[in-house]
């Protein structure tokens, strides 16, 4: 017997052909007559079907009608069955079949044969309606996931903290679902950038003012499944001005000597706004203090001293928050002393003179004429020692002061300065003995 599907409602089921199962060994059947049997699908209900069993005994002998039915835990016995059909007797069986029974065996039995036909039991509705709903159900939750990823979301739009203005701000965003995605960024009057944003993360940038504004950074991404948008806000701040800072650029006293009880000039060059500065000695004793002033000069009165004594011009100044500091060492030189009437003497006779009369080994000292010397220098000026030995030598010119440098000595010594000097059309070679004297 050849399984096959049952078909629709009422009609018979295809290829029902019996043949008969031998228990132990065929039998002939009896010449009385035959036994027939097939399956027709009945109705289908919601939690069974119908199945038909149309029977025809033409044998001499009552026969017995057996359903089962065949699940995934096995046979199970068909309620409404072992059912005797007389002989001689046609009938039809109707089994409510149950689900979850996949197929029917009808077996019809005698004393010497037996008959089975099997068929495909068709499914209850409710399987059909629970295949329905779940296809329904299915195709919602397809239809809300997949609209959940495909309506497009904003998950990040960052903008830098903090920018300065002329600044080239980079911002950075992620997207997600299905659109298309744009980006605009306005200064409050006007769209200064926009454009396309392609992938689901990437980052645009645009230039800022040159002056400080307030920007919005925005945006939208639209699609089937909806839109979204996003925006964030930022303040570009002024370049910061670097400070300026106090600084001391030069400090120089003038005359470069100062000689005892006499004036002299503290000059300075510095951006401050403030300061002071003070005149120390050695042991850092305090002489004389001045204020710091803009035209950057200071006026001091030289210490009296009775020897070379060494002193330091301390500046010190602020600008804000900012100091500096500044020092120049300087010797201050006693005033001389000479009798009156050989300074008399001298200041007639002599051809050379120095400027200051004082010479500290090591300080330069101005080489000049005599009062009472007419003339002018010619060639280069010499010092000498006393064996004749050149020291230290210049050219001599017209317009310039002939400035020489003392040899450092440790006690007072005599040097020579030697030149030329033209009077007119006459020129005489003048040595002039110089005491230099030691700085301690």
């Amino acid at each position: 017997m050849q399984q096959r599907d049952v078909p629709s409602e009422n009609q018979e089921v295809t290829g029902h052909a019996l043949a008969p199962l031998a228990r132990q060994s065929p039998l002939a059947v009896p010449q009385g007559g035959d036994a027939t049997l097939a399956l027709t699908a009945g109705k289908r209900r919601f939690f069974s079907c119908d199945v038909h069993a149309d029977i025809a005994n033409e044998t001499a002998y009552p026969m017995l009608c057996i359903a089962r039915g065949r699940s995934a835990r096995g046979e199970v016995p068909i309620r409404g069955t072992d059912i005797w059909i007389d002989a001689y007797t046609s009938a039809t069986l109707t089994f409510a079949v149950p689900m979850g029974i996949q197929a029917i065996m009808v077996r019809l039995l005698s004393g010497t044969a037996e008959y089975r036909a099997d068929a495909i039991v068709g499914r209850p509705r409710i399987v059909d309606t629970i295949r329905a709903l779940v296809g329904l159900a299915l195709a919602g939750a397809a239809a809300v996931i997949f609209f959940a990823f495909a309506k497009p979301h904003v998950d990040a739009l960052a903008v830098p903290s903090r920018a300065f203005a002329g600044d080239t701000v980079q911002v950075s965003y992620t997207l997600r679902g299905l659109g298309n995605a744009r980006y605009a960024v306005s200064d409050g009057m006007r769209i200064i950038a926009s454009g396309p944003l392609s992938g689901s993360s990437g980052s645009f940038h645009f230039v800022t003012a040159h002056s400080a504004k307030s920007y919005t950074v925005s945006v939208d991404d639209s699609g089937f499944a909806g839109t979204a948008h996003a925006q964030r806000a930022f303040q570009t701040q002024p370049l910061p001005v670097a400070p300026t800072v106090a600084a001391i650029h030069a400090l120089s006293v003038n005359p470069a000597v100062p000689i005892s009880g006499k004036p002299f000039v503290a000059r300075y060059l510095s951006n401050a706004t403030q300061g002071n500065i003070t005149l120390v000695d050695e042991h850092g004793v305090s002489w004389s203090a001045g204020s710091y002033n803009a035209n950057g000069t200071t006026s001091f009165v030289a210490p009296h001293v009775d020897r070379p004594t060494h002193f330091i011009v301390n500046l010190q100044v602020q600008r804000g928050s900012s100091n500096a500091a500044a020092s120049s060492g300087i010797i201050v030189m006693p005033a001389p002393k000479p009798s009156p009437a050989d300074n008399v003497a001298v200041a007639a006779s002599a051809d050379i003179v120095t400027d200051p009369a004082y010479v500290v080994g090591g300080m330069p000292f101005v080489v000049r004429l005599g009062s009472a010397r007419g003339g002018s220098f010619s060639g280069r000026v010499v010092l000498q020692n006393a064996a004749g030995a050149q020291i230290t030598s210049t050219s001599a010119t017209s317009s310039a002061p002939i400035s020489l440098i003392a040899p450092a000595v440790t006690h007072t010594t005599t040097y020579y300065v030697t030149a030329t000097v033209v009077d007119g059309k006459s020129s005489q070679l003048v040595v002039t003995p110089i005491d230099v004297h030691a700085s301690r």
